[in-house]
């Protein structure tokens, strides 16, 4: 039978020898949003916390800020409203949600949001004002983990990703009557669009960005020569056309923008320091020169904890 333990990640567990105890590691990660404005030079917190504060996202007129925390005891959606480049104490949104959420996305209009929980076909939609969660429907990939969902400029569909019994990018519509396409097929880990001009992705297990246009000029992924070697690792999003990313190659930890319209790459900040790859998403607003991501605030730390139960 499942034990449920309520903690966020357990590792190592050993039995007493009569069976009625249990040992098991506990891994605590405290992990805050940081956010770096025009002409600082260090990133502050967004909001302090002992928890972990990750995978963000802005909603697309800018006014507010929604993220992943277990700072309630299990991970829950929070959202928060901006004021400049401050943000108001945060609410929670969602009870319920899925174990563990990996992933945010806000929809064209502002009014939901889909949240993808790792190692499940899982896509959670939330209202983003009260919190009602849904799930999307995906016939056919119903023995497939899915990754990343993004919606589509005009809000009818879902893309995101998948791996298991079918691989590759698949889109899912957001109506009334489910339906499930196909976009391409291999092993693909993150998603990105650029409107209705282009989706961008970053292979599973690999390196460089890809490009697909949308227009249906050619649906072959086209890899961006300029991007060939950059392994970003999440850390990674499209604004205006132009893709912005860290690398992880970089061990200045610099924050680049692409320009596709003229190749070339420049720099957007200094050195930033304790950027979380792998487990943390980026919101950047060029306007207000805001950059919003994951920082390790502190060493991970762990202690031992005895289980008992009858």
């Amino acid at each position: 039978k499942q034990l449920d333990v309520k903690m966020p990640i357990v590792m190592n567990p050993v039995f007493s020898r009569d069976g009625k105890s249990l040992m098991v590691l506990q891994v605590n990660r405290s992990r805050n949003l940081a956010e770096m404005t025009d002409g600082a030079h260090e990133a502050t917190p967004v909001f302090q916390s002992k928890q972990r504060n990750t995978f963000n996202a802005l909603s697309p007129d800018a006014s507010r800020l929604a993220f992943l925390s277990d700072r309630s005891g299990t991970f829950e959606l929070w959202t928060s409203v901006r004021q400049g480049t401050s943000f108001l104490q945060p609410r929670q949104l969602t009870r319920g949600l899925g174990w563990y959420p990996s992933s945010v996305s806000w929809s064209p209009d502002g009014r939901m949001l889909a949240v993808g929980i790792s190692n499940t076909n899982q896509i959670d939609i939330v209202d983003a004002r009260s919190g009602a969660i849904s799930l999307l429907r995906l016939p056919g990939l119903e023995h497939c983990d899915t990754w990343n969902p993004v919606w589509s400029s005009d809000g009818r569909w879902i893309y995101l990703s998948a791996w298991g019994e079918k691989n590759g990018i698949f889109r899912a519509s957001t109506g009334p009557i489910p339906s499930v396409e196909q976009v391409m097929n291999g092993r693909v880990r993150e998603i990105r669009m650029d409107g209705s001009r282009a989706l961008y992705f970053e292979p599973n297990y690999g390196r460089g960005i890809y490009r697909i246009a949308l227009d249906g000029s050619d649906p072959r992924p086209q890899p961006i020569p300029q991007l060939s070697d950059v392994l970003p690792a999440r850390a990674w999003t499209v604004t205006e056309g132009k893709i912005d990313y860290f690398d992880v190659h970089d061990p200045l930890r610099r924050f680049h923008q692409f320009d596709p319209a003229s190749g070339t790459i420049t720099e957007i900040t200094e050195p930033i320091p304790r950027v979380a790859f792998n487990d943390g998403t980026i919101s950047y607003l060029a306007k207000a020169h805001l950059l919003i991501y994951s920082e390790w605030t502190e060493a991970a730390g762990s202690q031992i904890i005895d289980l008992r139960w009858h």
